[in-house]
């Protein structure tokens, strides 16, 4: 790696592609050709360059930074609205913009090559902005790392314009988070504290309706009133065999459900049906055809994984960055769709070679496959920004991926595969029979061909895993029927009769959870609100919601009991204090539907702000009334402090400290907010103060974030030593020998 100082000086024209990480950057640069490595770009020693963002390398200003007065979390300043947002760069990721600006200021054209959605085009023009770059500008499509993806990419670059309201309606997103976020986290916060508590409720647009999500849900399930209904399932014995049929109550004694909620009238009905005749009504059959399921989106990758590992929504969002990034062995993850481009379909035979060769164990399912056939998945004009996640052409050991990974394209490559099978066909038989002057229904269903299921092994929990085994077929439908006709006759020899109770909804799930969040609008009554909800495919998005859910258990609103995800007393206390209108996923379906609206050019970014300044200023007055008023509600119980105080001293102020469950365990916060707000790591229940860091941190290999220095613990016979980790972690595991 050469010097990361750079002569531009004989630099008259230079293409510039500006990529959004450093893999990106490399994949690209190797069609490129840009073989020149230095540090934080490539170039092949003419007119083409390539560098790249590390994510977001800048961010918005910190409150303080525009007003000191913005520092202490007063009711009295709020609300925070700068005359005008400013951007800062990242201190861990000052060396790369440095390097990213010089080239910026040189580019007489710039591709960008970022991630083709809202925030790529943002990490992009962001940084041009920031170095005055306003010369000729491309969009570079990529959407996958395989050099097969990229070569394509680069024969369909388009003008820089069509893609430049996207950029806008980040902008939008971007200050309207930040507005929420900083108003009504100190709005909420400043309530609770004018209750007596030390508590910080962070609110976000997103966050705070998935937390209500859950909180109404188990609410629901709280409140949930059971009540008994009655089941009879007779045995009927005819000449050709036996079968097992259920009853079919009246109306007239049921409930909404159609079940049976007079227990006497069931009581005798079974008494009078033990040894009494039974005639068939009619027997239909059909064969029925299933076809694959479609390719995933990231949400369903996540529910896929959830159900058949236990894997968390970011657990499996990681390990598929890792194959996409690191490996190159998918297509862009974060995706939002579950189909595929036309012009893409000419891959598969390569596909399906280079998984094959990756590993030959796959060999015999991969031969199921048609690769002439073009499966309905294949169709553009469903494909918005990013197509669904598939295997790409490259060739890699799968034996040697890491178990998580390894599962997660397992998945991708099985599904990938079923794609290009034959439908998987059934025969189901219903049959519906008389006796006691009751209807009486039995049903059957016989495999004719697994077809694509074939692929799976014809195994049902790894063709479609179920998080909840209660929605598997019952016995009576998996039964083989004997063949019956029309007024055959038989004897009932067994009528059981059964009690039932009626069940409250089941508590989310990490699945469902994902599930709920993509089809939101099934909680929505308003008709236009289910409208855009429906179109916008929920709350949140492919690429947030795993880290939205994240925070949720980190700030305390949501834990995990075994698989079940419910909320807390925080959560509870925090939804009383915010608007409602922030607790609702219409809501945040709406400003998507807006942004939706800038990114086409329907809306102007300062139409759409200064709405959300005018509806959030009128919030933010009724809160500091409230607080003024003593009008505080039941936040006044809700957040009377429960804690027990701390003996432990602030290493910085000498304030008290308190022991926090965040995301990866404990941590000390300081509870002098306003002044220092400082936080120090858990040493077995008490606080340990950081290790001063050395001013020479070198930058993560992996990732580009600060690294730190850390302490080992103590092996065998060895003291405690020291290297460096990713400050990144622990989504980046990188670690570097310590050199003191």
């Amino acid at each position: 790696m050469q010097s990361c100082l750079i002569d531009l000086t004989r630099v008259t024209c230079m293409d510039l592609y500006l990529c959004e990480k450093p893999k990106v950057g490399r994949a690209l640069a190797n069609i490129l050709k840009a073989n020149d490595r230095k540090e934080g770009y490539a170039t092949d020693g003419g007119q083409i360059y390539v560098t790249w963002a590390v994510g977001h390398i800048l961010e918005v200003f910190e409150p303080a930074e525009y007003d000191e007065k913005w520092k202490r979390w007063d009711v009295q300043h709020l609300p925070i609205l700068p005359q005008q947002f400013q951007m800062k760069v990242k201190p861990s990721f000052k060396k790369q913009y440095d390097v990213v600006e010089k080239l910026l200021k040189k580019a007489t054209t710039v591709y960008i090559a970022t991630d083709i959605d809202r925030e790529g085009e943002s990490i992009a023009r962001e940084l041009m902005d920031r170095a005055g770059y306003w010369g000729t500008t491309y969009r570079v499509p990529i959407a996958s790392l395989d050099p097969v993806s990229i070569r394509e990419a680069l024969n369909d670059i388009r003008p820089g314009e069509e893609t430049y309201n996207l950029y806008m309606a980040a902008i939008g997103r971007t200050h309207a988070d930040w507005l929420i976020g900083m108003n009504f986290s100190r709005l909420a916060s400043l309530t609770a504290q004018a209750a007596g508590s030390r508590e910080s409720l962070p609110v976000g647009r997103v966050l705070t309706a998935i937390v209500a999500l859950v909180a109404f849900h188990d609410e629901r399930r709280k409140n949930f009133v059971p009540h008994d209904y009655f089941t009879i399932d007779v045995i009927g014995n005819f000449a050709k065999g036996s079968l097992k049929a259920n009853w079919i109550p009246p109306r007239s004694i049921t409930d909404d459900g159609g079940r049976c909620v007079d227990q006497a009238y069931a009581q005798r009905l079974a008494a009078q049906l033990r040894s009494a005749s039974i005639t068939v009504v009619d027997v239909k059959t059909r064969e029925t055809s299933k076809k694959p399921p479609l390719p995933f989106d990231m949400t369903s990758l996540q529910q896929y994984c959830a159900n058949r590992w236990g894997y968390s929504a970011s657990k499996t969002l990681k390990a598929a960055q890792e194959l996409y990034e690191t490996h190159t062995l998918i297509t862009y993850p974060r995706s939002d769709c579950k189909y595929l481009p036309d012009s893409q379909f000419p891959q598969v035979q390569s596909i399906l070679d280079a998984l094959v060769e990756g590993d030959a164990r796959l060999a015999d399912k991969a031969a199921l496959a048609d690769s002439s056939k073009k499966p309905m998945a294949y169709n553009t004009s469903k494909v918005g920004a990013h197509h669904a996640i598939i295997p790409t052409t490259k060739v890699g050991d799968f034996k040697a991926l890491p178990e998580t990974e390894k599962n997660v394209f397992d998945a991708v490559r099985l599904r990938f595969i079923a794609q290009f099978c034959e439908d998987q066909v059934d025969k189901v038989t219903k049959i519906n029979l008389e006796a006691a002057g009751q209807k009486f229904l039995a049903s059957g269903k016989v495999p004719v061909s697994p077809g694509w299921a074939a692929v799976y092994g014809n195994d049902p929990e790894a063709c479609d895993p179920k998080d909840d085994k209660d929605d598997e077929e019952t016995d009576s439908t998996k039964q083989k029927l004997p063949l019956l006709e029309a007024g055959d006759q038989g004897t009932v020899s067994e009528a059981l009769l059964q009690s039932k109770k009626t069940q409250p909804p089941k508590p989310f799930t990490e699945s469902t959870l994902l599930g709920a969040m993509n089809n939101v609008s099934r909680f929505v009554d308003e008709p236009e609100l289910k409208k855009i909800l429906d179109e916008k495919d929920g709350i949140g998005t492919q690429a947030t919601r795993a880290g939205i859910l994240d925070n949720a258990f980190r700030y305390g609103y949501l834990q995990r009991k075994k698989k079940q995800i419910v909320a807390t007393d925080k959560a509870y206390g925090m939804l009383k204090i915010v608007p409602p209108a922030l607790a609702s996923p219409g809501m945040t379906a709406g400003w998507e539907k807006q942004l939706d609206k800038i990114a086409s050019g329907e809306l102007s970014l300062e139409e759409f702000e200064q709405k959300i300044v005018n509806w959030m200023t009128k919030l933010v007055a009724a809160g500091k009334e409230k607080i003024a008023n003593n009008d505080l509600g039941s936040a006044a119980t809700d957040f009377a402090e429960k804690a027990e105080e701390s003996n432990h001293q602030c290493f910085e102020c000498s304030a008290p400290l308190k022991r926090i469950p965040g995301k990866n365990g404990y941590f000390w916060g300081c509870q002098d907010r306003e002044k220092c707000g400082a936080t120090f790591p858990d040493a077995r229940g008490k606080p340990k103060k950081r290790e001063k860091q050395p001013d020479n941190a070198p930058e993560c290999p992996d990732c580009g974030k600060a690294m730190r220095m850390r302490t080992s613990k103590k092996g065998k016979g060895k003291g405690p030593s020291k290297f460096w980790g990713c400050s990144g972690f622990p989504e980046c595991k990188s670690t570097m020998e310590f050199k003191g």
